[in-house]
């Protein structure tokens, strides 16, 4: 239950306290009464419906995703380099890790990130470089797909299952979905650089924010992505 709805439902009970202990006759003491109690169940019929309303339904199965880095996110634009956001700190020489289709793990090392666009003006998009290239036969590159209004995407989450929602709004920088609202959201600290996937598997957005659920619009950002990873030097 939300904040607000319990502080509302506190309000009610206290209301009802005062109305039975008042000098009005029986009948009106519990006619109040039993109107105070249909008031405060309504309330978390109506609290309960708006949290429906935000159309997040969890996924049972956790899918191995190939070309995202373990815990981390993020994901693989080619051999060497991961898509990211910006604001997630990373370290110089961060370990990190990449669970190959056949189950065995590639460990790397971060020696760089770039930044595409910035996390409060822009799109909040940037590159990490990986110390050497991993095997592309045994780690996926995710196809960027145009995002569709209403259209059902898959949310990954850092301690949790993944979820599914729509699609709520498409902005040149930025994606939004039916994560939630600002008090009840389905994306938490931590969920920041994990993928969204449409039906078809392909790649709409990384998690930029929690609430409602925004992330960068990697189709309209996909030519300049590309086009940035190109000049940044290889790694030796």
């Amino acid at each position: 239950m939300r904040v607000k709805t319990i502080q509302r439902v506190v309000v009610a009970c206290i209301c009802i306290g005062l109305l039975s202990g008042c000098g009005w006759s029986n009948k009106a003491k519990v006619t109040a009464i039993v109107g105070g109690v249909i008031g405060v169940g309504l309330l978390v019929s109506n609290s309960k419906k708006k949290s429906d309303d935000t159309d997040v339904k969890q996924v049972k199965e956790v899918k191995n995703i190939s070309g995202t880095i373990v815990t981390l996110g993020g994901a693989l634009i080619d051999s060497t380099h991961v898509l990211h956001v910006t604001h997630w700190p990373i370290k110089y020489n961060q370990i990190v890790k990449f669970k190959g289709n056949d189950g065995s793990i590639a460990t790397r090392k971060i020696i760089n990130k770039s930044i595409i666009s910035p996390n409060i003006t822009g799109a909040d998009i940037s590159i990490l470089t990986l110390d050497t290239p991993l095997d592309l036969s045994n780690h996926d590159i995710l196809e960027i797909a145009k995002p569709v209004k209403g259209e059902r995407v898959t949310i990954y989450r850092i301690r949790r299952d993944p979820f599914t929602t729509t699609i709520d709004g498409i902005g040149d920088d930025m994606l939004s979905a039916k994560a939630g609202d600002r008090e009840n959201s389905a994306i938490e600290s931590g969920d920041s650089g994990k993928v969204w996937l449409n039906t078809k598997g392909q790649l709409v957005s990384l998690t930029s924010k929690g609430w409602w659920g925004e992330g960068p619009n990697l189709w309209e950002w996909k030519s300049r992505i590309l086009k940035h990873v190109n000049k940044i030097e290889p790694t030796k």
